[in-house]
């Protein structure tokens, strides 16, 4: 982490259970899949699901431990490996294949 964002911690939330995933770089879920990551020198945070499944659509949000606390909400479309066409989505959706590594980022700017 870059000292200019040291004061921030990340949390990644599960929206379908509210499941709290990881804070920082630690995972709090036994799903080996997830785990969070924070690029040096960038305001990036990324959460990554190693072989996106269809149970892992939903909305996911990316939680900074500003005051107030800010909120960004993606949503995740896992489309099956058997469609061959590319579906579209919103603006605030990300789009991954079944059987391929989702990867959300949450790039703080102030």
């Amino acid at each position: 982490m870059n000292e200019k964002h040291s004061r921030f911690t990340v949390s990644w939330i599960r929206h379908r259970d509210l499941h709290i995933l990881t804070v920082g770089g630690y995972t709090y879920t036994s799903d080996q899949r997830f785990q969070a990551s924070h690029s040096p020198h960038t305001d990036d945070w990324t959460l990554q699901i190693k072989w996106a499944q269809q149970r892992d659509a939903g909305v996911y949000e990316c939680q900074v431990s500003t005051q107030p606390v800010r909120s960004f909400f993606v949503t995740l479309h896992v489309v099956d490996c058997d469609e061959i066409y590319q579906r579209m989505f919103s603006d605030a959706g990300v789009c991954v294949f079944v059987c391929y590594c989702a990867t959300i980022v949450c790039a703080i700017s102030y």
